[in-house]
This record gives C-alpha cells, structure tokens and sequence, in this order.
C-alpha cells in the first residue's frame, strides 16, 4: 500500500472483500454454523445469490456446506473452516491496517480534505 492511497488485496482476501462474500463471512465468522434460511434472510439476500457466493467461498476451502436434519426436514447449513477463520482474520488485519495508514495520512496532512473539498465539483469538470 504505497502512501496508503489503495486497498491492495490478493487471493484470498480479494475474494472476501466483495460486499456480499463479506457479509457471508463475517456472519458465519461471528455464529460459526449458520442456516441457509437464517443466512439469506440475515443478509437480504436471495436463494440464488446466497448459494452461489457460497460456492465460490467453499470452492477456496473456507466455508463447508453440509446437509443437516432438522424436525422440518433438511437443511444447508454453512460452517466456516479453519481455514477461512484464519482468512478472515487475515483480511481483517489487512483492512485495519489500510484504514491506519488512511487515518496517519490525514493526520500528517490535515488540510487536505478542505483543498479537496473547495475544488471544482466532478460533474462541473
């Protein structure tokens, strides 16, 4: 992160940075095991976009699907796997770290936001 101006992910935490695979992720970090009904439901988000964002999470091993009995019958489940424990974490540090490097940018140069601020507006470029 040259000057802290881009969040440079790679691999892994480039998959996790996109809104909805975070969301998945941070939900499943934070409860564990967590139902595809509760998922979609905690999240917004239809059955279609649920699943196949969790795919793309369990294809690179840090989500696990599996089929649980419930008194209604089946239910996926989604479980987050060491891996993706350790992946989140890792993204994680990598986001608080960009943030840092934002936060020490404005306060070494404080008046920067007001020259921004009092420059042509975008649309009058």
């Amino acid at each position: 992160m040259p000057g802290g101006e881009a969040l440079d992910l790679t691999g892994t935490s480039a998959l996790i940075h996109q809104p909805t695979r975070l969301a998945i992720m941070g939900l499943v970090y934070k409860h564990r095991d967590v139902g595809f009904t509760k998922a979609r439901d905690a999240l917004g988000l239809t059955d279609g976009n649920l699943a196949s964002h969790a795919k793309r999470l369990e294809d690179a091993g840090l989500l696990e699907e599996r089929r649980a009995l419930q008194p209604s019958g089946f239910e996926t489940r989604y479980r987050i796997t060491q891996e993706g424990s350790q992946a989140f974490k890792t993204y994680l540090d990598e986001l608080r770290s960009y943030l840092a490097s934002i936060e020490e940018l404005h306060h070494e140069h404080p008046d920067a936001s007001k020259h921004a601020a009092s420059g042509p507006a975008l649309d009058e470029a």
